[in-house]
Parts: C-alpha cells; sequence; structure tokens
C-alpha cells in the first residue's frame, strides 16, 4: 500500500516522540522497583499429597457431599469428585477462623505465639496500607494459606506463605494436620449420622413387621377352620404382607449393621507426594513480572498519549 503524500504513518509518529517513550520506560523502570522494594518479602512452603480414605470412600458418595458442602455453608450441591471438598474446606471461614490459635515459633526463640497475634504484631504490611486500610485477620489467613487441586489425577497441593521461611514451613505441617483432623471429624459425623437414620428404619421396619406377623396370626387363629376360597385368598394376602415385611426388616438389619462398621473404618488419611522443606529462596514480589507489567502499561499510556495528541495537534492545524 502506498502512502499518499502528507500522510504519517503510526511508525513515524512513534519515532518523532520516541523520548517520550524512552523517559515513560525510565520512570517505569523506577517505579517498578520501589514498587517491588516496598512489598514484603513471602516464602512460599508447598506440600503435594493424595487422598486414602477409607475402603468405604464415604466422601465420594453424593449424600455425604452434600452433607459437608452444607454444613460448610455452600450451596453447591453437584460436587462429585474428593479433592473438590478439601480445597472447599481450606477455602471455607470456619475452617480458616480455627488455624488462627496454631502455633508459631521463631527460628532461635524458645517461645511460642498464636499464629493471629504473629500476623497482627509481627506481620508486615505494605507502607500504602495506612492509606488504604491494613488487611484483617481474616483476609490475612485465606492469602496465606492455599490449595490448588488437578481434577485429572487428584493431587492436592497445599501451600502456605509467611515473612520467614521457617515460619512457612511449620504453617504447613500445622495446616496438613488440622486438615485431617477436620476432615476426621466431619467424616465420623456423617457415618453416625447414617447409624442413627439406619437404627431409626429398623426400628420402623421391625414394627411394620410385628404388626403384619400379629395381624396374620389373628386372622388365621380366628379362621382356622374355615376352609372358604375368599379366606385363603385373604390369608394369602396377608402372608405377602408379611414376607414383603420380614424381606425390608432384614434389609435394614443389613445396611444397619454395614452403618455401624463404616463408622469404625471411616477415615481419610493423607499420601505425601512431594514432602515440603523450609524454602530457601523468597517467592514475593517477583521483580521481573512486575518490571514487564509496568512497561507494558507505561508503553501503553505513553502510545495513546502521543496518538491523542498528534489526533489534538491535527485538529488545530485545520482550524482557519
Amino acid at each position: 500500500m502506498t502512502k499518499k503524500k502528507g500522510e504519517v504513518t503510526v511508525k513515524e509518529i512513534c519515532a518523532k516522540n520516541k523520548y517520550k517513550f524512552l523517559v515513560s520506560i525510565f520512570i517505569a523502570v523506577i517505579g517498578a522497583f520501589l514498587f517491588t522494594n516496598s512489598i514484603p518479602t513471602l516464602y512460599d512452603a508447598q506440600k503435594k499429597i493424595s487422598i486414602d480414605a477409607s475402603e468405604d470412600k464415604v466422601f465420594k458418595r453424593v449424600d455425604a457431599l452434600s452433607m459437608v458442602t452444607q454444613k460448610l455453608g455452600f450451596k453447591e450441591g453437584n460436587v462429585t469428585t474428593e479433592p473438590i471438598i478439601y480445597r472447599k474446606i481450606l477455602e471455607s471461614p470456619s475452617f480458616l477462623n480455627s488455624l488462627a490459635d496454631i502455633t508459631i515459633f521463631k527460628k532461635g526463640e524458645t517461645y511460642s505465639t498464636p499464629w493471629s497475634e504473629y500476623l497482627q504484631k509481627d506481620f508486615v504490611q505494605p507502607w500504602w496500607s495506612k492509606y488504604t486500610g491494613k488487611k484483617n485477620i481474616k483476609e490475612l489467613l485465606r492469602e496465606n494459606v492455599k490449595c490448588e487441586v488437578n481434577l485429572h489425577n487428584g493431587i492436592i497441593t497445599l501451600q502456605t506463605s509467611a515473612q520467614e521461611p521457617f515460619i512457612a514451613y511449620q504453617l504447613l505441617d500445622s495446616v496438613e494436620q488440622r486438615l485431617q483432623q477436620h476432615l476426621t471429624k466431619y467424616s465420623f459425623d456423617k457415618a453416625k449420622i447414617d447409624v442413627d437414620n439406619r437404627k431409626q428404619e429398623l426400628n420402623n421396619s421391625k414394627e411394620l413387621y410385628e404388626k403384619a406377623m400379629s395381624k396374620l396370626n389373628k386372622f388365621l387363629d380366628a379362621n382356622k377352620d374355615v376352609a372358604l376360597g375368599s379366606f385363603k385368598i385373604e390369608g394369602n394376602a396377608l402372608q405377602k404382607e408379611a414376607d414383603k415385611a420380614l424381606a425390608k426388616y432384614n434389609q435394614a438389619i443389613q445396611q444397619y449393621q454395614m452403618a455401624k462398621m463404616r463408622l469404625q473404618r471411616t477415615k481419610p488419611y493423607f499420601i505425601t507426594l512431594v514432602s515440603s522443606e523450609i524454602p530457601k529462596t523468597p517467592s514475593h514480589p517477583k521483580l521481573l513480572i512486575n518490571i514487564l507489567i509496568w512497561l507494558f502499561y507505561a508503553v501503553l499510556g505513553t502510545f495513546w498519549w502521543v496518538m491523542i495528541g498528534y489526533k489534538m495537534k491535527i485538529r488545530k492545524e485545520r482550524v482557519p
């Protein structure tokens, strides 16, 4: 495409304003350095685990999932995989609040302090938080405990963050232990509810069976000398009703016994695939990423500034 006489390309416009781009790039790099240095250093500790529940796989059943999610206050009802439950529990406010009393030992010190107190007194927040408002304990707990789930292989990645590597390592083990305790309680509560429900069903089916047998026995005693066909038909109907009640009673007995067995065996276990270690290098802030972000917005902003300025200049020149 040939350029018309008097036309100026975008490349030429940018070339004429190259010093503006250079200045904006210089300011962006300096700003990224200052911004990065203003963010406190964070260390991440990670552990990859897999779930080995009891052979009953309580959490894999839809009714168990509904009970757990309802107990945690979630409206989601179509969760069908175990790892999702673990992530939901880790993200639930009730579980995060329970982590506030985890005991923290600083490296080189003999006394301990609760995690919530450490976040209040020793956790450094950026300087601008004095003006924008500091994050509360709940927000800090949520940001420093994360969980990623691979739905293809069921591997769960637990991650804890702290401004000291030794504390990040401590938190990871403590969170894993709390999670296992939390899930053990939920699985036990579910199994206990199942036992109570099965026992109620057993009592109801037993009562129905006894009523059916009592009705049949009374009929047979009252008509043992009667040989009419109508009485035989009614007797057969009562016998079928009693047999049906007996089958339900036997089924209820089996279900009750299975529920009691689940109550004894239901406990989730964690298999550690990649063990944790004390982090050696900080994970945040990331200087290179911050520089790239600042450069992108600096170049983009300068480009629009130059182009808008050029358009305004052309309009002024056209005005007589």
